[in-house]
Parts: C-alpha cells; sequence; structure tokens
C-alpha cells in the first residue's frame, strides 16, 4: 500500500516537473519574442532618426539655395529697373535737348534767284536766303565748259530776287543794276576814298562834260554805261595803285572792262 502512494507521488511529481518546464519554455519564447519585437522597432526607430538627422542638413542647404536664388532676383529685377530708369532720364534727356536746338536753330526763308549765262539750265531758283551763288549754280546744273570763273565770286551770298550773270572767257556782258556784277559788295574791294581833284581837272572835266577815270568819284563813275558799284571801285582801286591813268584806254586793265564796254564810254571819259 505505501509502495503503490509512493509510485503516486513520483508520478505526480513527475509530472508537475513536465508542466512547469512546458510553462517556463512557453513563457521564454514569449520573452523572446517581445525582445525581438521591441529590437526591431529600436532598429526601425534608429533608421528613422537617422534619416531624419541625414535629411535635416539637407534640407538647410537647400534653404539656403533657395535664399541666394531669390537674392539673385531681387538683385537683377533692381538692375532691369535701375536700367529702365536710365534709358528713359537719356530719352527725356535727349528730347529736351533737340527741343532746345529746334527753338535756337534760325529760321531760314527761301529765296528767288535768276541765273543765267554759262550754266547748264539757267532759270529762276528758290535757295536759302543764307546760301551762297555756288548753291545756285548746283541747282542750275552746274557751269559749262566755257564759263569764266576768273569773272565771278563763287563763294559770295546771295541777295534776293538777285540776277547772276556768268559769263564766257573773254565775252564782255552789258552790265544791269541788279545784276551780280553791279551790286555793291563790300567784301569784294576795300571801300576806297575819292581821290582829291585838282581845281584845274574839276574845272576842266565840268565844262568838258567828261568823266575825269583819273578823279572822278565812285557816284560819278556809276554813270557810265555798263559801269557798276564794283567796277567804280575797282577803277579807283587801280588809280591807287598805279597812281594814275595816262591814257583812257588804260581802262581795259580792269577786269571786266573789254573792247564792248570800252566803245560804249570811251567819248565820256577823259584823263
Amino acid at each position: 500500500m505505501k509502495e503503490k502512494i509512493l509510485k503516486n507521488k513520483m508520478v505526480i511529481g513527475i509530472g508537475i516537473i513536465i508542466i512547469l518546464n512546458v510553462l517556463w519554455l512557453s513563457h521564454t519564447q514569449d520573452i523572446t519574442q517581445k525582445g525581438t519585437l521591441i529590437q526591431d522597432e529600436g532598429n526601425q526607430l534608429e533608421m528613422e532618426c537617422g534619416n531624419e538627422s541625414q535629411s535635416i542638413p539637407e534640407a538647410q542647404e537647400n534653404l539656403i539655395t533657395e535664399s541666394k536664388i531669390d537674392v539673385t532676383q531681387d538683385k537683377l529685377f533692381d538692375q532691369e529697373a535701375s536700367t529702365k530708369q536710365e534709358v528713359t532720364r537719356s530719352l527725356e534727356q535727349k528730347s529736351m535737348d533737340e527741343a532746345q536746338m529746334e527753338e535756337a536753330r534760325p529760321v531760314v526763308t527761301q529765296v528767288p534767284i535768276y541765273i543765267c549765262g554759262e550754266v547748264l539750265q539757267p532759270g529762276v531758283y528758290e535757295v536759302a536766303s543764307t546760301a551762297i551763288i555756288n548753291d545756285v549754280v548746283k541747282k542750275a546744273g552746274g557751269l559749262t565748259r566755257e564759263a569764266d570763273l576768273t569773272a565771278i565770286n563763287l563763294a559770295s551770298p546771295v541777295q534776293p530776287n538777285e540776277k547772276i550773270i556768268i559769263p564766257k572767257e573773254g565775252q564782255e556782258i552789258d552790265k544791269l543794276e541788279d545784276s551780280y556784277e553791279n551790286r555793291e559788295r563790300n567784301e569784294t574791294l576795300p571801300s576806297a576814298q575819292p581821290a582829291m581833284e585838282s581845281p584845274i581837272d574839276a574845272s576842266n572835266e565840268r565844262l568838258s562834260g567828261l568823266v575825269n577815270i583819273n578823279t572822278a568819284t565812285k557816284e560819278q563813275l556809276m554813270t557810265l554805261n555798263g559801269i557798276g558799284a564794283v567796277k567804280a571801285e575797282a577803277i579807283i582801286a587801280y588809280r591807287q595803285e598805279k597812281g594814275r591813268f595816262d591814257s583812257i584806254d588804260e581802262i581795259m586793265q580792269i577786269s571786266g572792262i573789254g573792247d564792248k564796254t570800252f566803245e560804249k564810254i570811251k567819248q565820256f571819259i577823259t584823263t
């Protein structure tokens, strides 16, 4: 009976031990699984933290780059606006300068000029009041090959309603009061004082009714047919330079006075 009870106790004891071992193993596996889960969670958390720690510098760098781009764009915008303002001011100043120049520019009127003789297209031409004779010659197509350039001053300024005669070489032209050769030009010859007349010469001249080319004034010389202001001044200048005319035909030494003009005046002059 005792042996049977002892065996039962042993069986019960072994069963308890087996149950305890099973429970222990189950508990140990459960702990191990939890530890693994915890470790996995820790690793995942560590990886996320690492990624976040790595993304922070990149974000900072991106922010700095964007800031630099914004600053550069602002500078470019300011420079563009400044350039536009400078261009606008420059254009406004240019417009003001042009307006002032236009106001200060003298008004040039057009005047009619009649040109004839040795030009290709004689006629009346409108030229600026500040023009010179050469400008009129150009409008008339230029000079012919036979034109006498020594008989006219191409650089002389024009006068309104003037008649300009361009002669041939060696040609005598009957002068008109409004022609180029007869008008008074202070720049052509220096003004000459009338020669002093001796009482005898003046008396003889008045008695004879002739014009003494050695003593006559400019106005007296201009009473001769074909002698205008320019020729009269040239006669006075010649006798001042040479002293006097020795004979009346010596007057043909004056430029523009040739045989034709001399024939008209020789019976009205004396020395």
